[in-house]
C-alpha cells in the first residue's frame, strides 16, 4: 500500500499477534508415542510463531494489493485475519466499509468491525466507535455507549476524549450531569495543553459556573490559552485584567507561569528579568496568479502508467480565475488561528511504527516533524481550509475559496496532456517537487512503498516555492502536500468537479505529497477524503473568481 492513500484506511498500530488454533491440553497419548511434553510445547511454540508470521505477511500482502487497486484481494486477505481477531485488519475493514472503498458503503458493517477492533484495544477504533454512537451512524444513537468509549480513551490520556467527556458531564448527555466530574476532566485536558479546555476553565472561574469564582485563576487560564491561540483568549484576559487589583494581577501572572511550567518543563525565568514577548511576524500576503479561461482534457488516458479507475478522461471548460502561487503556509495559518481563536484538535493521521494512523498530540503546530513558518500547513481538514478562506476574505475584501477539482487540474497541467507538467519521466520529479524519494526511503528503515529514483533534499515538507514552477508560474502543484479542493467527490465525474460543495459529503484531495510514489504524483491522480479528516501530508491553496 502507498503511504499516502488519503482517506483510505491508514496502516496503524504495531504488529499484533494473530490468534492461531486453540491450544489443547497435552494428552497422555503423546508420552505413549515417546514424545515428551516439553518437546510438544516446543513444537507448538514454533508453530504458533509460524502462524503469527504468516498472519503478518497476509496483512502486508493485503496492504500491497490495496495500493495496487486490487480491493477485492485486499479484503480477502484482511477478512481472514479479521475473523481470527487481528485488530489491524478489523480496523482496515471497518474503514473500507465506512468509506465505501472497494465495497458497497455499509455503516452497519463498519460499526461491527470498529467494535471488534475497539474491544481488542485499538485506540483509533475506540475513537471511531465513540463518534459512531454519538451521531448514530450504522447503529442507534446511544450517548451512554459513546460516553463509555470516550471514558476509556480519556483514562488513557486522549485529550479530545477528555474534553468531549467533560462536555457530556457538563450537559448530562449520555451520563448523569455532574459539574464536579466535568471540570475535573476539563482540568486534565487543560493541563496537557488543550486550549479549548483552558478557555472552559477560564470562563468557569470568571463566572462561578461549576467552580467557585476566582478571577486570579480565570486570568491565568486565559493567559495560558492566549499564548497558544490569541484572539478570544487574549480579549478575555484583558477584560479580567481591568477587574483585578495590582496585587491580584501579580498573583495571576505568577500562577500563569506555574501553569506554563507544567506544559513546558523548562526552568522558569526570573521575575526580575521576564522573558520578552516575541515580536509578531508580519503577515505574508497571498500571491495570486490569474489563469485565463479555457477547455482541456481532464483525467488520464487509458494507457497512462499508474492510472486509477476514477480518472475517466473527459472535456471540461473553466472560467477565468485566480489561484495562489504557493500552498498556504504554516505561518499564514498561525495568523488565522491567533486572530480567530480557532480550536486546534490534538489528533492527526501521521506515519509511525511502520504504518499510518491517527495519533494523539499531533496537529498543524506539531505534525511530528520539524517545520518552519514557510512550510505548507498540514493536519488541516477541508473545514479548516474553508474557515481560513472565509477569514482571509473578510480581512481583504476578496472572496477567497478553495479551487474546484477542475480548476486545480487545469492549473496543475499548465497546458500539458501527459502524466505530469514536466513530462512522463518520474525520475525528474525531484527537480520539480518534493516527493517520495530515496531520502525518504533511507530515513524510514521500515518504508515499504515505491519511491522516485532521485533525491529532492527533504524527508518531509519543504518550504513553499523551493522547486521549479510550471508554465503557469505555480509552485508545488505536484508534491509537497496533497491539496484540498472545494468539490464533492464522485468516482465517475458527474459534473461535481466543476463546482464547489459545502455539504458534508466526502471531498477530494489532489497533487500527491512528500511521501508519494510516481503513481500518485500525477496531474490526474485524485483521492476521496472525509471533509473533517486531518493528515500530516495534506494542506491547501486558495483561489478566487
Amino acid at each position: 500500500m502507498e503511504a499516502i492513500i488519503i482517506g483510505a484506511p491508514p496502516l496503524h498500530d504495531v504488529p499484533q499477534a494473530i490468534h492461531g488454533p486453540a491450544e489443547r491440553p497435552l494428552a497422555g497419548g503423546y508420552e505413549a508415542m515417546g514424545v515428551t511434553a516439553s518437546r510438544v510445547v516446543a513444537v507448538l511454540f514454533v508453530f504458533a510463531i509460524a502462524v503469527r508470521a504468516a498472519g503478518g505477511a497476509d496483512f502486508a500482502t493485503g496492504a500491497q494489493l490495496y495500493e495496487q487497486g486490487d480491493y477485492e484481494g485486499a479484503i480477502e486477505q484482511w477478512q481472514a485475519l479479521a475473523d481470527r481477531g487481528d485488530r489491524r485488519a478489523q480496523y482496515r475493514l471497518a474503514q473500507m466499509y465506512a468509506e465505501g472503498v472497494g465495497v458497497r458503503k455499509n455503516d452497519r458493517t463498519a460499526a461491527h468491525w470498529f467494535r471488534q477492533a475497539a474491544e481488542r484495544g485499538s485506540i483509533e477504533a475506540r475513537y471511531e466507535l465513540a463518534l459512531i454512537y454519538s451521531i448514530g451512524r450504522g447503529v442507534s444513537r446511544d450517548p451512554s455507549r459513546a460516553a463509555h468509549w470516550y471514558g476509556l480513551l480519556a483514562a488513557d490520556g486522549h485529550l479530545t476524549a477528555q474534553y468531549v467527556l467533560a462536555g457530556m458531564y457538563e450537559t448530562g448527555n449520555g451520563v448523569t450531569k455532574n459539574l464536579s466530574r466535568a471540570f475535573w476532566w476539563y482540568r486534565q485536558a487543560a493541563e496537557q495543553g488543550h486550549s479549548a479546555a483552558q478557555m472552559k476553565l477560564g470562563e468557569a472561574f470568571a463566572r462561578g459556573h461549576g467552580l467557585d469564582e476566582d478571577l486570579v485563576q480565570a486570568w491565568a487560564w486565559f493567559d495560558v490559552a492566549a499564548a497558544k491561540i490569541g484572539g478570544v483568549a487574549a480579549t478575555e484576559r484583558a477584560k479580567l485584567g481591568l477587574r483585578l487589583g495590582e496585587e491580584e494581577l501579580a498573583e495571576a501572572k505568577l500562577f500563569s507561569r506555574v501553569l506554563r511550567s507544567r506544559l513546558d518543563p523548562r526552568p522558569l525565568v526570573s521575575e526580575q528579568a521576564p522573558e520578552p514577548e516575541p515580536e509578531p511576524q508580519p503577515f505574508r500576503e497571498t500571491e495570486m496568479v490569474r489563469i485565463a479561461a479555457g477547455c482541456f482534457a481532464m483525467g488520464s488516458a487509458a494507457s497512462e502508467v499508474g492510472r486509477h479507475v476514477n480518472e475517466a478522461r473527459h472535456s471540461v471548460c473553466v472560467e477565468t480565475y485566480s489561484i495562489s502561487r504557493y500552498e498556504v503556509t504554516r505561518g499564514q495559518y498561525a495568523d488565522f488561528v491567533r486572530d480567530t481563536g480557532r480550536e486546534t484538535p490534538d489528533t492527526c493521521h501521521t506515519y509511525g511504527d511502520g504504518g499510518w494512523g491517527s495519533r494523539f498530540g499531533r496537529s498543524w503546530q506539531n505534525p511530528g516533524y520539524v517545520q518552519g513558518d514557510d512550510h505548507p500547513v498540514t493536519c488541516v481538514s477541508r473545514n479548516d481550509s474553508l474557515a481560513y478562506a472565509e477569514w482571509l476574505s473578510e480581512r481583504h475584501g476578496t472572496d477567497y475559496r478553495l479551487p474546484t477539482e477542475a480548476e486545480w487540474e487545469y492549473a496543475a497541467r499548465a497546458g500539458s496532456l501527459g502524466s505530469r507538467h514536466w513530462g512522463e519521466d518520474s525520475a525528474q520529479a525531484c527537480t520539480w517537487g518534493n516527493v517520495g524519494d530515496q531520502d525518504l526511503d533511507r530515513h524510514f528503515h521500515d518504508w515499504s512503498w515505491q519511491v522516485h529514483r532521485c533525491d529532492d533534499g527533504h524527508v518531509h515538507t519543504a518550504p513553499v516555492g523551493s522547486f521549479r514552477v510550471n508554465l503557469y508560474g505555480l509552485h508545488d502543484m505536484l508534491g509537497n502536500v496533497w491539496e484540498w479542493t472545494c468539490s464533492a467527490y464522485e468516482a465517475d465525474y458527474r459534473g461535481t468537479e466543476g463546482r464547489c460543495s459545502r455539504d458534508d459529503r466526502n471531498g477530494v484531495v489532489r497533487g500527491g505529497s512528500w511521501s508519494n510514489s510516481p503513481r500518485w504524483v500525477r496531474a490526474a491522480a485524485r483521492f476521496e477524503n472525509r471533509v473533517d479528516a486531518r493528515f500530516d501530508l495534506v494542506g491547501f491553496r486558495l483561489a478566487h473568481d
